[in-house]
């Protein structure tokens, strides 16, 4: 048996807040890369998106994994509420 060590989930606001810490961070370095928190999600989302055109460079979790993470999420809502007859 392996022991297992939780992962904790930082809060919107501790992610923000380390976005913006690394955004400093890289200010002045890495001008080219802005690092943001997706806004609209119930899953904490970070982009890594060009600063000048905004195009999309990587997503953390990527766009499969946030839908598999929804789908999972609604078919469990879906057992909660279902009646056995």
């Amino acid at each position: 048996r392996q022991d297992v060590t939780p992962v904790l989930q930082p809060n919107t606001e501790e992610l923000n807040k380390l976005v913006e810490q690394v955004n400093m961070t890289l200010q002045g370095r890495f001008s080219d890369l802005k690092f943001t928190v997706a806004e609209g999600t119930d899953i904490n989302v970070v982009r890594i998106e060009d600063a000048e055109t905004g195009e999309l460079i990587r997503q953390i979790p990527s766009e499969a994994m946030v839908a598999i993470a929804r789908a999972l999420g609604e078919a469990q809502q879906g057992m909660m509420f279902e009646e056995r007859v």
